[in-house]
């Protein structure tokens, strides 16, 4: 049984006035001394727990989703915030919870396992110390203001499925000199880039249709911009107010991207349009011969042996050639044919 404070310090103050050592109960006295340094835990989720060491290692145990936390329902680890040094989700948790590790200003690194399909709002918002973060492949979204304020991110490594990136999502990030958005990513949201003044160069995907208000406002270092979507909506007078004069908008001929930088009289540089896939050409050799008749008949065959990139490049190449949307042995027989005159 732990001493109380009191009875700790009448211990103390006993063997001050007799001049007696402590007595044999001393390894209580110690316990007790030494217990405000050792690990906080408690829950964090309906089946998750957290532990912070006295290393300033917080991690993140369990199964299933953590908690959401707000101004009113404060992280429960929220006057330690200033000790967290690093961060550690542990394998089984599924979703970090909204304002998890808001204003962790001394939170060096994360570590986020493959289980984590979900990262809620402002999770890092003012972890100025966090230097790089490694997404998971589950997470199909960055939330808003997720990472505002890691003005020490140097690298993030995004995964191929996100499709959206929300408001305020790496506003000042002014540590970031280079980024790659997803070619799935769909939506920006507003100021998404904003004050991130050190980044050179980046790439809009094709699917986005529009970008949205001060997207790049204050990206003085902005040397280029593409945008492959060649109809890509273009807000002249909140673009023009956030892109510098010197940057080169560069993009396909004919499309949005150079009418906005003739407007502006601003260098454009005109891009390739990217080759059609060869159609047949299912093993990517760059011919359509008998092996790919071969390649199409496991798939209409729906052989379970096919690699997901044999599929893939199945799927991209057409398989359907009697035009019935389907892909069955009548378009084998139809290839076949097509190699023949070839």
């Amino acid at each position: 049984m732990k001493l109380t404070k009191i009875r700790i310090i009448s211990i103390l103050a006993a063997a001050a006035v007799t001049g007696c050592a402590l007595p044999q109960s001393t390894p209580l006295l110690r316990s007790a001394i030494t217990a405000s340094a050792a690990e906080s835990s408690d829950t964090c989720g309906e089946n998750c727990t957290w532990t912070l060491d006295s290393d300033g290692t917080l991690t993140i145990s369990g199964e299933g989703d953590m908690a959401d936390y707000t101004d009113d329902a404060p992280v429960p680890w929220k006057a330690q915030k200033k000790n967290i040094k690093t961060a550690v989700i542990s394998d089984g948790v599924t979703y970090i919870g909204k304002n998890a590790f808001d204003g962790c200003s001394g939170l060096e690194a994360v570590t986020i396992p493959e289980s984590v399909t979900g990262i809620g709002e402002s999770v890092f918002y003012g972890c100025t110390a966090l230097k790089s973060v490694t997404v998971p492949a589950g997470v199909k979204s960055i939330a808003k203001l997720t990472f505002q304020g890691c003005s020490g991110l140097t690298e993030i490594d995004l995964p191929d499925g996100i499709t959206g990136i929300g408001d305020y999502a790496f506003y000042g990030c002014s540590g970031l000199t280079a980024f790659t958005i997803p070619e799935n990513v769909t939506s920006i949201g507003v100021n998404a880039f904003a004050f991130c003044s050190k980044m050179a160069e980046i790439t809009i995907p094709a699917d986005v249709a529009e970008i949205d208000a001060c997207v790049f406002i204050d990206c003085t270092g902005l040397k280029t911009i593409t945008i492959l979507n060649p109809e890509c909506k273009i807000d002249y007078d909140e673009f023009r107010r956030m892109v510098p004069k010197t940057t080169v908008i560069r993009g396909y001929a004919g499309s949005s991207a150079q009418a906005y930088a003739e407007f502006f009289s601003q260098t454009f540089e005109e891009i390739s349009a990217p080759e059609a896939p060869l159609r047949g050409d299912y093993n990517g050799d760059n011919e359509t011969t008998i092996a790919d008749a071969v390649l199409l008949a496991r798939f209409v065959a729906e052989d379970s042996a096919l690699t997901d990139a044999q599929i893939e490049g199945i799927i991209n190449h057409t398989p359907d050639y009697d035009g019935d949307g389907l892909a069955t042995m009548l378009d084998v027989t139809a290839f076949l044919k097509k190699c023949g005159e070839a």
